[in-house]
């Protein structure tokens, strides 16, 4: 939804186009970065727990970008919704995966997978009548009323989920996935600018990353999963 708003937000607040790439590129790195190294932390802290100050987190940062008066305060804002979205999204499925029973597992997951690509599909007309007949800030505003009916459901839940398996949480294996991820998408996007170096910097900290995993008793990333054919076919058509 923020990609069709971006035009009016550059005229708005006089942005230069390097400007509006951060805009996306600081979430787009801050939520995929950390979806997996925060999804360990709130499997053993508590789920649901988690799950809430995603979810207020994530109406804090709405809040700021639609009363954002210039870059700065965007961005931050933008960096907030990344955090939280990579507690909901991680919190979200393994909730559904605790929950059900694994004969219904794949079916619940698929809906899921559905409804966001239905999402998707939608953002972009949503997007365009609410920023031409409101204005986009207004883009921001109409997705928090989702959020606090959804908080309001978690606290009548009154019920926690925790995961068995997280004995303990591999730092190390989080802090290199994070920063393979976040120079990985940058540099990816910045090859213009001759930002080749820190791609090859991204790729030796990946070799360190599966050095150090592959010595974990209990690893943020499961490298066996490397071997399962469709979970890598899977990925690769995400990519």
């Amino acid at each position: 939804m923020v990609t069709v708003a971006l035009p009016t937000i550059a005229s708005d607040l006089h942005l230069t186009v390097e400007m509006l790439n951060a805009i996306n590129l600081v979430f787009l790195i801050t939520s995929v970065s950390l979806m997996l190294p925060l999804g360990k932390y709130v499997s053993k802290y508590g789920i649901g727990r988690y799950l809430k100050y995603g979810i207020v987190l994530m109406t804090v940062g709405l809040l700021l970008s639609a009363f954002s008066t210039d870059i700065n305060a965007l961005l931050l804002s933008r960096i907030l919704q990344g955090v939280a979205t990579a507690i909901i999204n991680g919190a979200m499925y393994v909730i559904v995966a605790i929950q059900l029973p694994s004969d219904k597992l794949g079916y619940a997951l698929g809906i899921m997978g559905s409804c966001g690509y239905m999402g998707l599909c939608l953002s972009n007309t949503v997007s365009g009548l609410v920023v031409y007949y409101l204005s986009w800030r207004a883009v921001f505003l109409i997705l928090i009323p989702v959020y606090i009916a959804t908080l309001l459901i978690l606290i009548k839940l009154d019920k926690e989920w925790r995961t068995e398996d997280v004995k303990e949480i591999d730092n190390i294996g989080s802090l290199l996935y994070a920063l393979f991820m976040g120079l990985f998408l940058y540099g990816i996007v910045r090859l213009d600018n001759n930002n080749i170096f820190i791609l090859i910097i991204s790729f030796i900290i990946l070799i360190m990353f599966l050095r150090v995993e592959k010595n974990k008793e209990h690893p943020v990333y499961n490298l066996g999963l490397l071997k399962n054919f469709k979970y890598v076919l899977g990925n690769y058509s995400h990519l």
